[in-house]
């Protein structure tokens, strides 16, 4: 997996449910892809902080910093929309699916470099037993518009894919969410100095976990 795709596309899904008109949410993330780290196969512990606004019952604004990029001297920031794409009205089997557009911006301090990527996210969650609580399931697409990577290396890869499933537990002001994302499975992951944990030699797992105050 390019550097890239790992750094910049291992975000976790920010927002999957619209928020209600007017209501607002902080949230802080943790956590990125396996690694193999002192015999022990742990999260890379990125971490973000990310606010979100209802403009109305089905379009929701929000916008993410990256805290731990900022220690390595980039901005990495994203602008993003979520829309509800179907309302079944009702508790049952058909889930609710939202889309969401995300505008993803580094700026590298040091060199003064600005890179831009589009996402864009296609999410289906279920209520269960008339909860507020929800699991989902959803694939995130990244673009690569550059024609190289690093060092002028040929970029080979345009659209990175990425499958994951997620739980919010939900609380009257709090939620929390537990995700797993399989980022970039069509890409191999054996060229990396880094041992990345997968089921095979594409793709590397990613686990995430998610902390949100509602105001």
């Amino acid at each position: 997996m390019t550097f890239t795709a790992l750094i910049y596309s291992c975000a976790p899904t920010r927002v999957v449910k619209p928020l209600k008109k007017g209501e607002k949410t902080v949230s802080f993330h943790a956590g990125g892809p396996m690694i193999r780290y002192s015999n022990l196969n742990i999260p890379v512990p990125f971490t973000s902080i990310m606010g979100a606004w209802g403009f109305t019952n089905d379009l929701t604004f929000f916008n993410a910093i990256h805290t731990t990029s900022l220690l390595y001297k980039t901005v990495h920031t994203e602008f993003g929309t979520l829309i509800n794409l179907y309302d079944p009205k009702c508790y049952s089997y058909r889930p609710w699916i939202t889309l969401s557009h995300v505008a993803n911006i580094a700026f590298d301090t040091r060199k003064f470099n600005v890179k831009y990527w589009p996402q864009l996210d296609l999410n289906a969650y279920w209520h269960y037993k008339q909860k507020d609580s929800y699991f989902y399931l959803g694939v995130s697409n990244w673009f690569e518009f550059s024609s190289h990577k690093a060092h002028e290396e040929k970029q080979n890869e345009q659209l990175y894919i990425s499958p994951y499933a997620g739980h919010t537990f939900v609380r009257k002001k709090m939620e929390y969410t537990l995700e797993y994302k399989l980022l970039a499975p069509h890409v191999s992951n054996q060229l990396s100095v880094v041992e990345k944990k997968s089921f095979g030699s594409k793709g590397v797992n990613a686990f995430y976990i998610n902390i949100t105050r509602k105001f």
